[in-house]
């Protein structure tokens, strides 16, 4: 008989790095929300509930952390614009 072997992912450390050096972890997120954009970067950071209500709204030019420590456990989305390029990126921690 064989050996079988299952493994269960249950988050990642990092999520969603862009080509603009724009970084957020860990996801999953218990507490603290980890934002990284680079140093003199002006972006616009959005956290909203699966309802679309906007829990977060803060705006960095660096690297900068997001204290979710008040939401209760789920699923919420991103939002963050970069003033610099005009581009706008979106995801799900």
């Amino acid at each position: 008989m064989d050996d079988i072997s299952v493994s269960t992912a249950t988050g990642i450390s990092t999520i969603q790095t862009t080509d603009d050096g724009i970084e957020l972890y860990p996801n999953p997120c218990n507490n603290i929300l980890c934002v990284n954009v680079p140093e003199g970067q002006p972006s616009y950071v959005e956290i909203c509930n699966s309802l679309g209500q906007i829990l977060v709204q803060k705006a960095l030019s660096g690297p900068g952390s997001i204290n979710m420590s008040s939401e209760p456990s789920g699923i919420y989305f991103y939002n963050i614009t970069d003033f610099k390029t005009n581009t706008s990126r979106k995801g799900k921690i």
